[in-house]
């Protein structure tokens, strides 16, 4: 099982997708983006779309895999 990773520990290895926790609510998808120095964290919602480059992420982890017949 994945655990979290504090932003303050390490950020994530690659550009990519991530859960990640903002203090919000519940945990989030998000896109991780870093380029030119800047941290960027993107949450996408179905109306609504963030660009957060105040990055207000405090945690995150990588996206578990998913299950292999596609049946679980």
């Amino acid at each position: 099982m994945c655990k979290w990773t504090s932003v303050e520990d390490k950020q994530p290895p690659k550009n990519d997708y991530y859960l990640a926790w903002d203090g919000g609510p519940d945990a989030r998808y998000f896109h991780y983006n870093f380029d030119e120095g800047v941290h960027y964290w993107n949450f996408q919602h179905p109306t609504k779309h963030w660009l957060r480059k105040d990055n207000p992420v405090t945690h995150w982890m990588p996206l578990p895999e998913p299950p292999e017949d596609g049946n679980e």
